[in-house]
């Protein structure tokens, strides 16, 4: 399977799953919310490698340490960005919704 054929198979996996966020309303249940951050998470997989191999193929050779460290500092940034994000909101999901409100002492306690 070529990288071309990859990297059309993830984009149209992780379309997919923004598409399926997109049509979720406020009521939306945790298993109509997740199956389309699966099909995010999936269509990453093969996207991902064949386009940071086409990146890298287009910078000259006398480059390639610092693009290849500007791609991994973009990565780990968009990393850790996400972090608070699925924080807040694994708490508000484990504590049903009430945020800071687990028993004390608690990972989510927000008395600390």
């Amino acid at each position: 399977m070529g990288a071309r054929t990859l990297s059309t198979a993830g984009m149209l996996s992780i379309s997919t799953g923004l598409v399926g966020l997109s049509w979720l309303g406020p009521d939306a249940s945790t298993t109509a919310i997740v199956w389309p951050l699966v099909l995010l998470g999936v269509g990453g997989v093969p996207f991902h490698p064949p386009s940071n191999s086409a990146t890298l193929n287009t910078i000259p050779p006398e480059h390639l340490r610092v693009a290849n460290g500007f791609l991994s500092m973009a990565r780990a940034r968009a990393d850790s960005s996400w972090t608070p994000f699925w924080g807040g909101n694994s708490c508000g999901l484990s504590t049903g919704g009430n945020h800071g409100t687990a028993r004390r002492g608690g990972v989510c306690d927000a008395r600390g």
